[in-house]
């Protein structure tokens, strides 16, 4: 079964000190002992690097792109994609998903995609079974 990779797990697993770390390194590991294929866009990646180097440093961000990101199958975010996306995302009201997110569930539908590797509570209101350990 396939497992779409957010940013707000895969950071709770980097860093030790956040409140979720233990919870989501388990839920990691699980994935990765089970062989599930792994699935994340290029805007979860961006958006994933950006955090870890501006919160853990250049290094925790050069481990997370050497050892991480090729246990991921990329999504590359096309136009049609993009504009998709902002549709939902310009539609939101308060307390919107992302961007970013939103692109996430277009290509999580697009896929079959039903499970993501995720803190973020958007996912389970976009109707997706949230992997959190």
């Amino acid at each position: 079964m396939t497992c779409f990779v957010d940013t707000s797990a895969v950071y709770a697993v980097l860093d030790r000190d956040e409140k979720n770390h233990a919870r989501a390194a388990a839920a990691w590991s699980k994935l990765i002992s089970e062989h599930r294929l792994l699935v994340s866009t290029n805007y979860v990646l961006l958006e994933t690097i950006s955090l870890v180097s501006a919160r853990l440093g250049i290094d925790a961000a050069r481990r997370f792109a050497l050892e991480v990101v090729p246990l991921i199958d990329i999504r590359w975010i096309d136009r049609e994609t993009h504009t998709r996306g902002l549709e939902v995302f310009l539609a939101g009201g308060k307390g919107r998903a992302s961007l970013v997110d939103c692109t996430s569930f277009i290509v999580m539908r697009d896929s079959g995609i039903e499970e993501a590797f995720t803190l973020d509570r958007h996912f389970g209101d976009a109707g997706f079974t949230m992997v959190r350990g």
